[in-house]
């Protein structure tokens, strides 16, 4: 069985590249046009959490995640980015699903 998908990749922070769109140009209507929206995490994003430090970038990605929920699409996060749901409020009540590494 092959799986496809179109991915369209949100930048935020410092990205030279790499990137479709720009977190700041993000709006519900464009989230509704997807079928999931995943963060990823990563050690930046870890330290900015754990140390409480809130930003811009991470406030756009929290009315992201918000938008989506709205929008009763999926959401993943992998490594710490399960910060941003949190942070938008919408993981009380929610199935959550860890996947073990092999």
């Amino acid at each position: 069985m092959k799986l496809s998908a179109e991915v369209t990749v949100i930048g935020a922070g410092d990205l030279p590249s790499g990137y479709d769109i720009r977190i700041e140009d993000v709006k519900p209507s464009y989230i509704r046009g997807h079928d999931a929206v995943i963060f990823t995490g990563g050690s930046g994003l870890y330290r900015r959490a754990k140390s409480g430090r809130v930003d811009r970038d991470l406030e756009m990605a929290a009315d992201t995640a918000e938008s989506a929920s709205r929008s009763d699409r999926i959401i993943g996060a992998i490594c710490a980015a399960p910060a941003i749901p949190a942070m938008a409020g919408i993981m009380r009540g929610s199935e959550c699903y860890h996947i073990p590494r092999p």
